[in-house]
């Protein structure tokens, strides 16, 4: 079991990482695409050197399956959530643990960094949990309107607003004042399973669990295109 890394213009494997000896299921790119962090079940996160194909780092101390990890955006710091309910800060470059992180409830399922590097933000069921990441203090919670897990966070580039997906409900979050700014609900189209912007950030895509696809325009929030029949 392991990793693989496609060149997009032609779909062909051109790095394989076989490491790991269970499934990996969380994976976060350097934003330099120099390194290659990957988050398995066999309780190990390792940083892989993507010219060269070899393990730089190991995070070791991880004492249940990872569920989820994120790096921030200097690539400083990774975040990595465990089966186990555990949060944990490793420093990228020497792979140790910085601090582990309390007073969320639950396992974290989804993550995502200020692009400011001074903020992390966990969820889990129906809650956003606002960290420092560099001291490791819990600043602040959002509470989602549907009690389910939270399945996708985005951040955008200024900071100002968080996009989460909980249950059928997409929500747009005032970082500033960690008010919820919009709230918009997928009628009879599923669970929101994932999202992503483009990178003017002016619209966004978001999957559900029926195979539809939506996409939405951010600035009136409202939902301009859907592509269904993407179920298998």
């Amino acid at each position: 079991m392991g990793g693989r890394v496609i060149f997009v213009d032609t779909w062909k494997v051109v790095r394989s990482f076989k490491e790991h000896t269970g499934t990996v299921v969380s994976l976060a790119l350097a934003s330099n695409d120099e390194f290659l962090v990957t988050g398995s079940g066999e309780f190990v996160v390792m940083v892989w050197d993507l010219s060269t194909g070899e393990l730089a780092v190991r995070l070791a101390g991880l004492m249940a399956p990872v569920s989820c990890i994120t790096m921030t955006s200097n690539d400083a710091f990774v975040a990595v959530a465990c089966e186990d309910e555990t949060l944990r800060v490793f420093g990228t470059v020497s792979g140790q643990e910085l601090h582990e992180l309390s007073g969320h409830d639950g396992k974290v399922v989804a993550m995502v960094a200020a692009h400011d590097d001074c903020q992390l933000f966990a969820a889990t069921v129906a809650k956003i949990y606002i960290f420092d990441i560099h001291n490791g203090k819990l600043l602040d919670i959002l509470n989602c309107v549907n009690v389910q897990p939270v399945t996708s966070l985005k951040i955008t580039s200024d900071n100002y607003f968080l996009l989460s997906a909980c249950g059928d409900r997409i929500d747009i979050w005032n970082i500033q004042n960690q008010n919820r700014e919009i709230s918009a609900t997928n009628d009879d189209q599923g669970v929101v399973t994932g999202i992503c912007m483009s990178r003017d950030e002016k619209t966004a895509a978001c999957a559900t669990s029926y195979g539809v696809v939506a996409l939405w325009d951010l600035d009136i929030c409202q939902c301009i295109c859907t592509v269904r029949n993407h179920l298998f």
